[in-house]
């Protein structure tokens, strides 16, 4: 028998399909190009075809005279004994057998006579280019256009979230995703992935004899188009992450989704309002500003039974916390997390482990560090109880740094003290000083303490278990003049006689004093600062030049060469071009030319002083 004995029509096709839903799910795989491979074995009178979907599947067409022996390796028709894959096929062998009996009329009538030889359909040579032409022609005019919405049903979506350890990590949970729809009654998608593609692609998708999703019976919300979209780009990534053994996709099931971390946001965001279920709750709730709700937590401080303090933290153990995520689920809400209280809950999740206790029991010689750290953390994640004999106890008067600051013998000393009231803290002994006869507990102010001391940090001082201390002219210099500036403004500073005289001098100017020379060949520019004598003035200037950040005078004063003062006339020593050998004699000659480039310089720059002689400033005005 030859494999155009017995010919194939769609109305047989239809038939052998079993549901219209078949029928319409395979007449798309055919007009696809899915069906990628097809031979004929005369022998065996059998098709032998593969049909590519989420998988390759092999498919096989035995036909004895009128009957029709079929079989293929998916699930469906394992399940069914009938699937889409075998009705692409039928589709595809009828147009096989069209083509060829199309060859043998043109022979018969001459139309390949002369120099035209016979030619020969190789499908699967121009699989591709049929491909694109039925694909063009179905967005032309889809399948899932033949009626218009309005007469259609809408396809009831339900979105089942599950819990799934990660690999490797089983305290690290992760989310799943699986699908239920229907109309009146919902069916379980067991393939999300070629479900999502039917939905991607406007085609039938089969569940049972009883149901099919219908694109031409059938429409979808707009908000669960735009949820179903969403999944099926996370299908997709799926299945590049899975080949490539990634950490989150550890396990793959073709009736579920494995969430990233990447998307959760956007998901979570598109199924706000959707029916989505989690554990026994149904609908679930999204709340995916974190500013703008407050987590449904409470902890209780109270007194515990043997003197010490119990802080009750339940709530954390009724809670789901997806560290991978960022959210955090209890009661039927989900909620995001900001950054920070991912990180505060996530130290308590760790410090507890899995299955800690539902209290926590604190000592009275941690009383003060724990309300100091902990309770602003708890607040931030929940809602703070104290009960009133323990709030009764607690002080939190508003903290008031205090630096003193010191110099003897080219060493300079420092020592911070943080004052809560008539509390006195030294932060590097943690000597705490009072004279209260209360049993109290001081709630302090940790934020303000490390900005302080990270500052503090951020000097050249060494402590030495005693006192802090630094010593050398740079770094007494970058610490008067560059980090006491910025502590003035967190503390009251103190300093003594002998390390305010370091500073008396931070803001002088020196005045300059420009004229034309007797013979009014030479400008002549002369400097002066008040307070210091003609040969330091020269060193000074000196210094300018070389570009240093300070001059130390002989009494032991910084002078800043940093200032707008100084930098202007940096600006000007570099413009003429000035060395130091033209400033040891105290005064700067220039061509008289020049005038007019040094009054510009000096009139646009900051600070300096100038004044100006008669000769100078008639030459100026002429």
């Amino acid at each position: 028998m030859s494999e155009t004995d017995f010919f194939i029509t769609r109305e047989l096709v239809k038939e052998w399909g079993g549901s219209n839903a078949v029928y319409q799910s395979g007449l798309s795989y055919y007009q696809h190009g899915r069906v990628i491979k097809l031979d004929f074995d005369p022998a065996e009178v059998t098709w032998h075809a593969v049909v590519t979907g989420t998988y390759d599947y092999d498919v096989e067409i035995c036909m004895m005279g009128r009957d029709i022996d079929f079989s293929c390796d998916c699930p469906t028709y394992d399940t069914y004994g009938k699937c889409k894959h075998i009705v692409a096929v039928l589709l595809r062998i009828q147009q096989e057998q069209q083509k060829k009996e199309a060859e043998s009329k043109m022979i018969k009538t001459g139309k390949y006579a002369g120099n035209h030889k016979t030619t020969t359909w190789d499908a699967q040579k121009y699989q591709q280019t049929s491909q694109i032409i039925t694909t063009l022609m179905n967005r032309m005019n889809p399948v899932y256009e033949a009626k218009q919405t309005s007469e259609k049903q809408p396809l009831t979506v339900e979105y089942i979230c599950k819990v799934q350890p990660a690999r490797g990590e089983i305290t690290r949970k992760l989310l799943t995703i699986e699908l239920k729809v229907g109309i009146n009654r919902m069916y379980v998608v067991k393939n999300i992935g070629e479900f999502l593609q039917s939905i991607e692609e406007g085609t039938p998708y089969y569940f049972t004899s009883k149901f099919s999703f219908e694109p031409s019976e059938h429409y979808l919300l707009e908000e669960d188009r735009k949820a179903l979209h969403l999944l099926r780009e996370i299908q997709k990534n799926e299945e590049f992450f899975h080949s490539q053994q990634s950490y989150y996709w550890g396990t793959q099931n073709d009736r579920f989704l494995l969430i990233s971390p990447m998307v959760i946001d956007r998901l979570f965001f598109e199924l706000q309002g959707r029916n989505v279920v989690f554990r026994d709750y149904a609908p679930v709730l999204f709340r995916v500003n974190p500013e703008e709700h407050k987590l449904p937590l409470t902890f209780r401080l109270e007194k515990g039974a043997a003197g010490e303090f119990e802080l009750d933290v339940a709530d954390l153990r009724d809670v789901i916390f997806f560290e991978s995520y960022g959210w955090l689920f209890q009661d039927g809400t989900f909620y995001k997390l900001s950054p920070s209280q991912k990180d505060i809950i996530s130290k308590f999740f760790s410090s507890m482990g899995p299955y800690g206790e539902s209290s926590l029991l604190v000592a009275q010689q941690q009383m003060e560090t724990f309300i100091s750290y902990v309770m602003p953390g708890l607040k931030e994640i929940g809602q703070v109880e104290v009960a009133e004999q323990i709030s009764d106890q607690i002080v939190s008067p508003p903290l008031n740094v205090k630096m003193f600051i010191d110099d003897r013998d080219e060493r300079m000393s420092a020592r911070i003290e943080y004052h809560y009231g008539n509390i006195v803290i030294d932060p590097f002994r943690e000597e705490v000083t009072h004279d209260s006869k209360q049993d109290i507990i001081l709630m302090r102010d940790m934020e303000k303490e490390q900005e302080i001391m990270k500052l503090f940090e951020s000097t050249p001082f060494k402590y030495n278990g005693k006192e802090c201390y630094i010593e050398g002219d740079n770094e007494i210099y970058n610490f008067m003049f560059t980090a006491v500036p910025k502590l003035a403004q967190k503390a009251e500073l103190y300093m003594s006689e002998a390390a305010r005289s370091l500073t008396l001098l931070k803001d002088s100017k020196p005045i300059t004093k420009i004229d034309v020379d007797s013979g009014g060949n030479l400008l002549e520019i002369r400097f002066d600062m008040e307070g210091i004598d003609e040969q330091e003035v020269r060193q000074i200037l000196q210094s300018v030049v070389e570009k240093k950040k300070y001059y130390r005078l002989s009494n032991g004063a910084f002078v800043s060469l940093e200032n707008e003062t100084f930098q202007t006339m940096n600006q000007l020593f570099t413009e003429l071009h000035i060395n130091k050998s033209q400033l040891k004699a105290g005064v700067l000659q220039l061509p008289v030319y020049r005038s007019l480039q040094v009054d510009e310089i000096i009139s646009e720059g900051a600070g300096i002083q100038p004044g100006w002689g008669r000769s100078f400033a008639s030459l100026s005005r002429n």
